[in-house]
C-alpha cells in the first residue's frame, strides 16, 4: 500500500519507483527499523546477561 496515493497530486501507477519523496520516506523508515532493531538487540543482550547472572546466584541456593 502506498500512503501518498491519496495525497500526492503527481501520483500515477508505478510512480513510487522513481519518486524522490517516496525514496526518502522509505529510507527513513528503513533507518528507523534498523535503529529499533539495534536497540532491541542491545536490550536483549543486557537482559540475557542479568538473567544468567541471577541463575548462577540462585543455583547454589536450595531454600526460598
Amino acid at each position: 500500500m502506498i500512503p501518498c496515493k491519496n495525497t500526492c497530486l503527481m501520483y500515477y501507477e508505478g510512480c513510487h519507483k522513481t519518486c524522490a519523496v517516496w525514496q526518502q520516506q522509505r529510507d527513513k523508515r528503513s533507518q528507523d527499523y534498523r535503529r529499533r532493531l539495534a536497540y532491541l538487540k542491545e536490550q536483549n543482550n543486557i537482559s540475557s546477561t542479568v538473567i544468567s547472572q541471577l541463575k548462577r546466584l540462585n543455583c547454589h541456593r536450595t531454600y526460598f
